[in-house]
């Protein structure tokens, strides 16, 4: 009776002990299923994460080299400079140094191209035969003047950058105003004061030097005895004149004309607005009224000798000359003082006559200083 009591709770533990085991085994064999199956599903997420970083990899690579490409780049570079809206500062580059490239300094250029597109097409043609080799525009004043396609650094440190390459030269600034402040698109490069004598008298120049070349504003001013004078010239090119001041020489080779042929009804063009000037009519007249009697004839008209030639506005001038005169049987002569307005000939007046780069306004005063018998 006491054995048997002995052995059943030993069965049982055994019993117990098997159990736990084979739930431990099946726990085990569970988390083991469970571990390969997410490994393969990890997998398979990972390789498909490959995958589209491959595709992605590829097609920015392709792309990259489509739009990072010379003519592509070219492309870019020639549309930004036919175009003075876009900015076009980084497109461009020069091998002289020291010379400032932006949107602003570049805006010449565009000013050309926008007008002569085409000679762009030979930027493009010629630049793109061979990259490292100089082209010429096609519009370059000298032969010595070639533009280049280089390459200039990286983009994202994969693909080449180019720009165009190109000359610069020097632009001299011409005047007969001396001290005259320039500025080239807004900006004040300095003053016209280096001393050039010529026969006619002084002038002034002022050099611009290392300049991209292009089509630029140019702006001279200059306070003339109170009075502020402002000059503007569009100049494409490397020589820039502001002739600003009369010639003693052509006022007085104008007012010589006009004097002297007082009776002629073909010299109104050298007055403003022709035969409607008020001082055309009034010379037109009294020159009608001189027929009538026997004052000094104008037809017999000496020497007409400028004094003075100030502004008087930013576009007009007061002239002082004198005159002299001789009567009709030439035994007296006297010496009259006159004044006269005047202003730059307007480009589309031909002169009939005579061309002048100035013309009569209004003529006034006429006080003798001096009267002679002869």
């Amino acid at each position: 009776m006491t054995n048997k009591v002995t052995v059943e709770p030993k069965k049982e533990r055994v019993r117990e002990m098997s159990t736990l085991v084979a739930n431990k085994a099946n726990d085990m064999k569970t988390w083991i299923n469970k571990y390969w199956k997410d490994a393969r599903e990890g997998d398979s997420k990972k390789r498909r994460g490959l995958i589209i970083l491959a595709v992605l990899v590829v097609i920015i690579w392709f792309g990259g080299n489509r739009y990072y490409s010379p003519s592509a780049q070219m492309d870019r570079a020639i549309a930004a400079l036919s175009n003075p809206k876009k900015n076009a500062g980084k497109y461009v580059t020069t091998t002289t140094s020291g010379v400032k490239i932006n949107n602003k300094t570049v805006k010449g250029l565009q000013n050309r191209y926008y007008e002569d597109s085409s000679s762009l097409a030979d930027v493009k043609a010629n630049s793109l035969k061979n990259l490292e080799s100089p082209t010429v525009t096609g519009n370059e004043p000298s032969a010595n003047n070639y533009w280049t396609f280089v390459k200039s650094g990286r983009s994202w440190l994969l693909w080449p950058k180019y720009k165009l390459n190109v000359p610069v030269n020097n632009v001299e600034v011409l005047t007969d105003i001396k001290d005259l402040e320039i500025k080239q698109n807004d900006q004040n490069v300095g003053k016209a004061n280096e001393v050039i004598n010529t026969n006619d008298g002084n002038l002034y120049k002022l050099v611009l030097r290392n300049q991209l070349p292009g089509k630029h504003e140019y702006v001279g001013q200059a306070d003339l005895n109170g009075h502020n004078l402002e000059l503007k010239e569009d100049v494409d090119g490397s020589k820039v004149k502001f002739f600003g001041l009369p010639k003693s020489s052509d006022v007085e080779n104008l007012l010589t004309s006009v004097l002297s042929h007082q009776d002629s009804a073909e010299y109104d063009d050298l007055f403003v607005n022709g035969i409607n000037n008020s001082s055309y009519k009034e010379m037109m007249s009294k020159n009608n009224a001189d027929k009538q009697g026997n004052d000094y004839n104008p037809n017999s008209l000496g020497e007409v000798k400028v004094r003075s030639i100030v502004p008087v506005t930013s576009k007009e001038f007061k002239v002082v000359y004198d005159v002299t005169l001789s009567n009709y049987d030439d035994k007296s002569r006297k010496i009259v003082e006159k004044e006269a307005i005047i202003e730059k000939s307007p480009e589309n007046n031909q002169n009939k006559t005579f061309k002048y780069p100035w013309i009569i306004k209004q003529l006034m005063g006429n006080k003798v200083l001096r009267e002679d018998s002869l």
